[in-house]
């Protein structure tokens, strides 16, 4: 098995940004950024797609082509609440709003572009299509594999001590 540096639990927007940052600050773990990642992209979303310009900010500090994103600029909006209605002022127009499915995935092609590795789930997730494979190869990780990371890296994502004990348990009964 490879020799990872970094891993990070999952690949939406925190996990992306993360590696990113990750890579940006030290370019020579490129190829040790592991990303795992349980679901294929790009994947629909309940949550909306606001993106503020504090984001917009920090994705051009990144130099991340964020302008390619299908999407509408936020130029102002109105609260509702029981009749009443209030427009504050508004004046960032670097606030965008774009599908939520297309930004995760972005930000994940340009993670891996930069050199994270992405591990999709092995067993009984669907692959990404084709298209979205673009000439990369998917890595794919075992059970026994996985149990190894857990046991032996360094982990970074959104997850509690519960939850890490959850997916552990989840990994050790397949």
């Amino acid at each position: 098995m490879e020799e990872y540096r970094v891993i990070i639990v999952g690949g939406g927007p925190s996990g992306s940004l993360t590696a990113l940052s990750l890579l940006r600050l030290r370019p020579d773990l490129a190829g040790k950024i592991l990303i795992l990642e349980a679901r294929r992209f790009p994947r629909e979303k309940v949550c909306g797609g606001g993106v503020s310009g504090r984001v917009t900010e920090r994705l051009e500090s990144l130099g991340l082509p964020w302008q390619e994103l299908p999407r509408t600029t936020v130029r102002g909006f109105t609260v509702c609440f029981r009749g009443f209605r209030y427009r504050p002022e508004f004046g960032n127009l670097k606030c965008f709003v774009t599908r939520r499915s297309l930004f995760d995935a972005f930000l994940l092609k340009c993670a891996e572009e930069r050199g994270a590795e992405v591990a999709r789930e092995a067993e009984g997730r669907e692959e990404a299509p084709a298209e979205e494979a673009a000439d990369r190869p998917r890595k794919t990780l075992s059970r026994e594999e996985k149990l190894q990371l857990l046991e032996d890296r360094f982990l970074l994502g959104e997850i509690s001590e519960e939850s890490y004990r959850e997916m552990k348990a989840k990994l050790m009964k397949r």
